[in-house]
């Protein structure tokens, strides 16, 4: 009877072990409600090669990018041919396309000087390692894997290291002089970290796109047919859930430009304004990270629709 009291007494502390645990870990499904399929929510992928000149009055620094200026060129315009695009264009995630090869006459132009420029250098033949920032979203697709793969079969005397981060911490290290190439995704800072001088060439070579997904309960109630600026006004109106990145990634500034499209302000930093829109949560995190968060908070989030393949 003792025996039978204690059986009992365990799969009643199972059973509420296993509730604990659903409870504090739910997995709430998180789905579309705008596609790729609107203008706003195209994602360009651009790449910038560091220009060694603006790093003079730090010689060592100057001496290490300019002699690895050369590799990154041999780099970028490999990446940039037609079969490597291809490659890239035909990359499936779930049997799914996910991203385009970008149309601009820049990247022509750069495979032109970029002839000229090693036939005049021979330093490229000395084997180097290349510092190449990635942005998070390329990396949790598993792509650069792939460019790193296929780049060093044909380029043995030159190895790649990535470092990955978000695009706005990945500029910020390029203003160090702590990278060679960049690999980001947020156009008016890739603008501004070129006209500063910090880099020769930015090329967009491959775009994908971003989606906005929430919970299927739908509390701001947004339809089939929503704009993604009429979703971010339906969802600052009904206060619903809103998970934002909060860490100056290419996915943040692309959800403050749509704020800012939808005359909608957006102030975390002010305390006041924090108070008095709970609904606004910022993550501080990265985009699978903060993915969770959102099904934990049934909330709704933007996100790039390669990462939203991975993640579910």
């Amino acid at each position: 009877m003792r025996k039978l009291v204690y059986i009992s007494v365990i799969i009643i502390l199972m059973v509420l072990l296993s509730a604990l645990l659903f409870s504090s870990n739910p997995q709430n499904d998180l789905i579309i409600f705008v596609s790729s399929s609107d203008p706003l929510l195209e994602n360009p992928y651009s790449i910038l090669i560091t220009n060694p000149e603006n790093f003079q009055d730090s010689p060592s620094v100057y001496n290490d990018l300019k002699i690895k200026y050369y590799a990154s060129i041999v780099f970028v315009a490999w990446l940039l041919e037609q079969a490597n695009l291809e490659l890239l264009k035909n990359f499936t995630i779930k049997n799914k396309f996910v991203f385009k090869i970008a149309n601009n006459t820049i990247r022509n132009n750069f495979q032109v000087k970029y002839n000229t420029i090693l036939n005049e250098n021979e330093s490229v033949l000395i084997p180097t390692s290349l510092l190449i920032g990635g942005s998070t979203t390329l990396d949790s697709t598993g792509i650069l894997n792939l460019i790193q793969l296929e780049f060093e079969k044909t380029n043995t005397n030159i190895t790649l290291l990535f470092t990955i981060k978000g695009s706005g911490a990945l500029l910020l290290d390029g203003r160090s002089g702590n990278l060679n190439v960049i690999i980001s995704h947020s156009p008016e800072q890739e603008i501004e970290y070129i006209n500063n001088g910090f880099a020769l060439y930015r090329i967009n070579f491959i775009n994908s796109s971003f989606i906005l997904i929430g919970p299927t309960a739908n509390q701001a109630n947004l339809q089939n047919n929503t704009n993604i600026l009429e979703a971010f006004n339906q969802i600052q109106l009904t206060r619903s859930i809103f998970i934002s990145r909060g860490d100056s990634s290419g996915t943040h500034f692309k959800e403050l430009e749509i704020w800012m499209l939808a005359n909608i302000s957006i102030d975390p930093n002010n305390s006041t304004w924090n108070k008095a829109n709970i609904w606004y949560v910022e993550t501080g995190n990265s985009q699978a990270n903060s993915f969770r968060i959102a099904q934990e908070k049934n909330g709704y989030m933007l996100i790039d629709e390669p990462t939203f393949l991975v993640l579910t």
